[in-house]
């Protein structure tokens, strides 16, 4: 008999030993099979790319998660240092055949957006689970899920020596949030403040014992620095966890997922940083794929969110949109949100290519209450296809804002709450969404 089962798509883990990279592969599991795992030690501390505190470290967890390690040096040398990680995802794409690769980046939009634009030149997807998650949320996340995590490296005022080697529990979590209300200091290292290990975790086989350590610290900045370790066994935890899908919670905004079905750790990275800024304005929602919409759509604000640079499927579906743009709506188009409002029923303004990834200011081409105060603003762009300019002889299409390569943002004079961003404002530019919210 054949199986219906969905065949789950072979990624590779760019593995540091920290808490992100550990639990984005958990995460990852959850949709898909993480193969092996890609290691970049390098012998520069103040790396922009790479984590280094007990890196050495890594290869314990990779077998202790029955992961293939590949492992590459580099002198971390901004920029050429990203020579060593194109070269091991080669690799991992060569001998175990993989299809994308997975990160475990949060808010660092200079790590994001160089590992894009690798795979999108490989031809690979690039996943980002943990993208744009409440730092809290995620610590705690952390917890509830099992997570052995101790703090390996700390590099900023107030930490006292004291926090080294410390474990990472709902105490610590309490006094990093105090410290982010007194200090501005990023609950989850965000910043670069802290540095952390996994020493045990649900994909774990064995867990990671210290048998060994060393502290160095000086000003407020020092590490936890692993001489020795060995694997012990572990009682079987019962408890299988399942990640929370982002549930349907209301009818007051309608945001329609552009995401290719299939590719639905992507959830994760483009819908849940939305939904997390219309919870924290106190505003219901719900979410439907843009194959589902049929026109009897009842809310009155949508939200039509982007998707992967590598991830066109929505373009299947513009018939589909033109159901909701005939209807009395306001509408924001995030992406290929914007893309796809674009093919009203009256034009079929054709999209060019162009690739645009990481951030990039933009410029003012006309005057909109919408989009004011961005003139000179960096937006975070995600996409390889876009809208070089508006035909002149399309009148109800008004360019906002554009870049070097092309429009970055759209309005439509004929209807007064259409608009279209070709970047995404849930990365960097929160409050436009808010300010769509209050319309």
């Amino acid at each position: 008999m054949f199986s219906l089962k969905k065949r789950k798509m072979k990624l590779a883990i760019l593995l540091s030993g920290g808490k992100d990279s550990i639990y984005a592969t958990y995460l990852a599991n959850q949709t898909d099979k993480v193969v092996c795992a890609i290691t970049i030690k390098s012998k520069n501390k103040e790396s922009y790319m790479y984590h280094t505190p007990n890196i050495n470290l890594v290869s314990l967890q990779a077998e202790s998660m029955n992961l293939p390690l590949i492992t590459r040096i580099t002198e971390g040398e901004k920029e050429k240092e990203l020579e060593e990680l194109v070269d091991a995802i080669k690799e991992a794409k060569e001998k175990y055949n993989i299809k994308g690769v997975v990160t475990g980046a949060v808010g660092s939009q200079y790590q994001a957006s160089r590992v894009q634009k690798i795979c999108s030149e490989l031809d690979l997807y690039c996943f980002n689970p943990l993208w744009q998650q409440d730092q809290v949320e995620l610590l705690n996340e952390l917890i509830e899920n099992g997570f052995e995590v101790i703090i390996g490296g700390v590099f900023a005022y107030p930490f006292e020596k004291e926090w080294l080697g410390k474990k990472i529990n709902k105490e610590t979590i309490s006094k990093l949030v105090e410290y982010n209300k007194k200090f501005q200091i990023n609950p989850a290292g965000e910043g670069g403040e802290i540095e952390t290990m996994v020493l045990d975790c649900p994909l774990f086989k064995k867990r990671i014992n210290v048998l060994e350590s060393e502290i160095e610290y000086e000003n407020y900045s020092g590490t936890y620095d692993i001489k020795k370790a060995e694997f012990i066994e572990k009682e079987k935890n019962e408890k299988e966890y399942q990640h929370k899908k982002i549930k349907n919670n209301g009818e007051d905004v309608l945001i329609i997922s552009t995401i290719d079905s299939k590719l639905k750790l992507y959830e994760l990275e483009f819908i849940r940083p939305i939904t997390n800024i219309i919870k924290n304005e106190g505003i219901t929602y719900t979410i439907k794929q843009v194959s589902e919409i049929d026109g009897t759509e009842a809310q009155s604000k949508i939200i039509i969110t982007g998707t992967a640079y590598q991830d066109n499927k929505f373009l299947e579906y513009k018939n589909k949109i033109k159901k909701i743009l005939t209807n009395d709506k306001k509408i924001l188009g995030i992406c290929a949100g914007m893309e796809l409002m674009i093919f009203t029923e009256e034009n079929e303004i054709e999209l060019d290519s162009f690739t645009e990834i990481g951030p990039v200011v933009v410029e003012e081409l006309n005057e909109s209450e919408f989009t004011e105060g961005f003139d000179g603003k960096e937006c975070y762009f995600l996409h390889q296809n876009g809208v070089r300019s508006i035909p002149p002889n399309i009148k109800e299409i008004k360019a906002t804002l554009a870049t070097k390569e092309g429009i970055a943002a759209i309005e439509f004079t004929n209807k007064p709450n259409w608009f279209g961003v070709q970047f995404h404002p849930e990365v960097n530019h929160k409050e436009l969404i808010t300010k769509f919210l209050k319309y």
